[in-house]
């Protein structure tokens, strides 16, 4: 049995199409217009995108993307999809739930209409699913060992091999195997009621602290990425630094020994870095051109020899952002993970002018 994350479309017109496609067993993945079949050629995958996706790329990128969709091609029967924020028993969107599916039937090419995209046929990279089970992230420990293993697999087709994963997987199928309502017993565990409702409140002071950075003064955000890096034992090495060629970073940092601050943002951190490069954006909403902070970090010279992070106060980067970063080795902080980071490392009372 293989386990694989499945990052679905969560775009508020879509992400109810993706939904009720699941629940006819199709679980869709994107970039899957006419012609995109992922048992087809590179070169066919290509012409495809651009003639009828009308999607003007590089051929770099349609190598890229080529790729990830070909691990669907190693999905078989009985293999295991977990996919984050995603909850089958509640409506929309659902940032702390993920759900578990048991593969029924490997790779099949169907581009369909999608009705938000008046009709256009497209998610045509199909993998056939039963639902097996939705969880909550803070369930117990082996949801909790799932989902903090997310950030490590942001491309929207990813083969698990981490052991950990695995075997947590294998016990909530154990478990859910041997008690049919195990995925509904939060609230019959103290603990678990409790850390759920401490997290509902957490969750709403990390979005007024958002709120409260998007009304800063320019530059101010930039000022706290600092203070933030600094009191953890982090040297500045420059600021605003542009190259006039589109490498631009915010802040940079020396780089120091990984320990508990630097393993909150990367899961793990090579000999190769010897500093940090920080790009901040002050946004609200999404950010459809959300890639830009990516390029300004990768286009900066020696950013191969740095640690690369994109901060941005949006709830989420898209999928297009999460692939490029997940590729590129850059670590993306949304709003929400960032306001976390100030709240746990004591910055949260002081600068909020």
């Amino acid at each position: 049995m293989n386990v694989y994350v499945f990052r679905v479309n969560y775009d508020y017109d879509v992400h109810p199409f993706i939904k009720s496609e699941i629940l006819k067993g199709k679980l869709r993945q994107g970039w899957g217009c006419e012609g995109t079949d992922a048992r087809g050629s590179l070169e066919s995958f290509a012409r495809a995108g651009r003639e009828i996706g009308g999607w003007e790329e590089s051929d770099a990128w349609f190598s890229r993307r080529y790729n990830i969709i070909r691990v669907m091609l190693e999905m078989e029967a009985g293999d295991i999809i977990v996919v984050p924020k995603l909850n089958m028993r509640s409506e929309g969107f659902c940032a702390d739930h993920f759900t578990l599916f048991t593969v029924t039937e490997g790779y099949t090419f169907e581009p369909v209409p999608v009705p938000a995209w008046r009709g256009e046929k497209e998610f045509g990279h199909v993998a056939g699913v039963n639902t097996f089970a939705s969880f909550s992230y803070s369930l117990d420990e082996f949801t909790r060992i799932i989902s903090a293993k997310f950030k490590g697999y942001q491309r929207p087709v990813n083969r698990v091999y981490s052991e950990a994963f695995i075997n947590a997987v294998n016990e909530l199928t154990a478990r859910k195997t041997n008690d049919s309502s195990y995925e509904d017993t939060e609230d019959k565990f103290t603990v678990d009621a409790l850390a759920s409702a401490v997290a509902a409140k957490r969750n709403d002071v990390l979005k007024s602290i958002v709120d409260t950075i998007n009304n800063w003064k320019p530059g101010h955000l930039e000022e706290v990425i600092t203070q933030l890096f600094v009191n953890n034992g982090f040297i500045v090495d420059s600021t605003h630094k542009y190259d006039r060629q589109g490498g631009d970073i915010d802040v940079s940092f020396t780089m120091k020994p990984a320990y508990s601050f630097i393993g909150d943002i990367a899961l793990s951190v090579s000999d190769k870095f010897s500093e940090v490069r920080v790009q901040a954006k002050n946004k609200t909403g999404s950010d459809a051109n959300d890639r830009e902070g990516i390029y300004q970090l990768l286009k900066s010279e020696g950013h191969e020899h740095a640690l690369n992070i994109l901060i941005s106060t949006t709830p989420e980067f898209s999928d297009n952002a999460r692939e490029e970063a997940a590729i590129n080795g850059v670590i993306l902080i949304s709003g929400l993970e960032f306001a976390d980071l100030l709240l746990k490392y004591g910055l949260v009372f002081t600068n909020w002018n």
